[in-house]
Order: structure tokens, then C-alpha cells, then sequence
């Protein structure tokens, strides 16, 4: 049985980079990294690189028991799209649509197209001080799902139209996004209105810059290599109270009982967190280093 999939090679090979950046960093800034700074930022990394491989080596063990047929239990961690059968109460069907409202972060401290660190910032503790840009809605709609999972699921993204506020970006006409059976992003891709011809992206968080949309939180978190327990009132991020009210407004409430709580880290090792209640299409809340999304409704379904 191979052990290592391609895509542990494929994933970890950014992170050796990633830490010879760090050494160039050290060497070019001299007296503005200290040593001190310099040996945590490396036991960062490396703890990073340790903990992907380890959930690599978890996610492929899990996909050689499904394509050997194995009747074993898939890891607590994982959500699959089986997985995500059991939790929404059947498999995605063409068609199968939702509206998410998105909130981006606002930080005059942070340049233009860069995340919030959340680790470095005081107000991400504390949710209710956060500045949050209201960005609209957005619709969700599965365009090719197969009936048994085994093969690539397709969703479309597209902006909905709202006289109220400015679009994001009206040059873009959709983003797809296409997941595996194991629900992880593998392909992302932009098509512009005045081209037929849709544009790939990196799909595993390193932003292109292409467009304003790299940087709402829009896409599906990778939940193979997330953390997983029972959500309780503590569990739950302070909301800032632009999105409260709004949640109020619409008679949202995000509700503990038979619901997920998944945390895990991006590809900068950044938090990531998502709630998904059971019967729902797609977590009822998303929250990242980019922004917060909130599920609104859900159509055909």
C-alpha cells in the first residue's frame, strides 16, 4: 500500500521554501529580527510542517481504505463528502443552491489584499471589536455532484446583485470551485464576464491578487485536516456586532445542538473555524483570517 500520497510531496515542498524564506529573511534584515525572533519563527514553521504531514499521512490512509472498499470507520477528523452526506442528510444533487452573507475584515494597519494575523491582533480575542465590511451576499450552487461521491464535486459561486452596496468585483461573472470525494478544494478558477475562458488559482489559500474576491472568505475549508468536537457556549467566536444585527435582523441563530465545531489551520498556519449543523448544506458559520461568512437560506433543497 503506498503510505504517502503525491500530495503530501506536493504540500510539503512549500514549507522548505518557506523556511529558506525565513533564513533569507534573518540574513536581509540583520538588527530587525532578533534571535530570539528568528529560532520561534523556525520552531513555528517546523512544528507546521510536522503537524501537515502527520494529517497528510491520516488523509491518505483514509483515502486507500476507500478505494480499497474497507468497511473501517473514516478518523473523527475527517469529514468526507460521505461524511457530509451523513451530516446534510443525503449526497449534493445538481441544482442544490444556498446564500451565504460575507463580512471582510477591516485593519488600517494591514496593506491592501493581506489577512488579518490573528494572533498579533487583540480585537480577534475579543470578536465584538472587530471591524467587519459587509461585502453582500453570495450563491452557492452545486454543479455536478456525483450520486455515490466517488468522483469531483462542482460548485459555482456567483455575487448576488445588491443596489445597496458596491460590488466586489463586477468584472468577474463566477468563481467554481471543485472538491474531492475527501471535501477538499482542488481546483479554483474565476471566469470574467468578457471572457468564456475561466482563470485557475492556487486553491489552498495562497491568494492571487487577481481579483478582490481572493480575499473574502469564499472558499470550502479543508475540513480532512480539521479538528472536531462538540460545540458548547464557549466554543462559539464573539461575533462583531455589525454581523449580530444582522443575524438578528433575519432570525439567525447559531444553534448547538447537532452541530460541529471544526478548527485547523491554513496554509500560513492561520486559524480557520467553521460550525455545520446538521441538515444544512454548508457550515452555518465560517470564520478565517480573510473575514466571517454567515449560511442565510437554502434553495432547492
Amino acid at each position: 500500500m503506498q503510505l504517502f500520497h503525491k500530495s503530501t510531496l506536493i504540500f510539503v515542498a512549500p514549507f522548505v521554501v518557506f523556511l529558506a524564506g525565513i533564513s533569507m529573511t534573518k540574513t536581509s534584515m540583520g538588527s530587525n529580527m532578533s534571535e530570539e525572533e528568528y529560532q520561534e519563527a523556525l520552531q513555528i514553521a517546523e512544528r507546521k510542517v510536522e503537524k501537515k504531514k502527520n494529517q497528510e499521512i491520516q488523509a491518505n490512509l483514509l483515502r486507500q481504505s476507500d478505494l480499497s472498499g474497507s468497511s473501517g470507520s473514516p478518523s473523527v477528523n475527517a469529514l468526507s463528502a460521505e461524511a457530509v452526506a451523513r451530516v446534510f442528510g443525503r449526497f449534493y444533487q445538481p441544482g442544490d443552491a444556498w446564500d451565504v452573507a460575507v463580512w471582510q475584515y477591516k485593519n488600517e494597519h494591514i496593506p491592501a489584499g493581506k489577512s488579518l494575523d490573528h494572533r498579533n491582533d487583540s480585537s480577534y480575542a475579543n470578536g465584538t471589536n472587530l471591524k467587519v465590511q459587509y461585502r453582500g451576499l453570495f450563491h452557492y450552487e452545486i454543479l455536478n455532484a456525483p450520486p455515490n461521491a466517488s468522483t469531483h464535486i462542482l460548485i459555482k459561486i456567483s455575487e448576488v446583485p445588491d443596489n445597496k452596496i458596491k460590488s466586489v468585483d463586477p468584472s468577474v461573472a463566477f468563481i467554481t470551485l471543485t472538491l474531492d470525494n475527501q471535501f477538499k478544494q482542488i481546483r479554483k478558477a474565476y471566469t470574467f464576464k468578457d471572457s468564456a475562458q475561466s482563470v485557475r488559482v492556487f486553491p489552498d489559500g495562497i491568494r492571487s491578487g487577481m481579483t478582490p474576491l481572493e480575499f473574502l472568505p469564499l472558499d470550502a475549508p479543508d475540513f480532512i485536516s480539521a479538528d472536531s468536537e462538540k460545540p458548547s457556549a464557549s466554543t462559539l467566536p464573539k461575533l462583531p456586532s455589525a454581523i449580530t444585527n444582522f443575524m438578528d435582523e433575519l432570525g439567525i441563530r447559531l444553534s448547538l445542538t447537532d452541530s460541529t465545531w471544526y478548527e485547523q489551520d491554513d496554509f500560513f498556519g492561520r486559524p480557520i473555524q467553521a460550525l455545520w449543523k446538521k441538515s444544512e448544506p454548508w457550515p452555518v458559520l465560517i470564520k478565517n483570517s480573510y473575514g466571517i461568512t454567515v449560511l442565510v437560506r437554502k434553495r432547492s433543497l
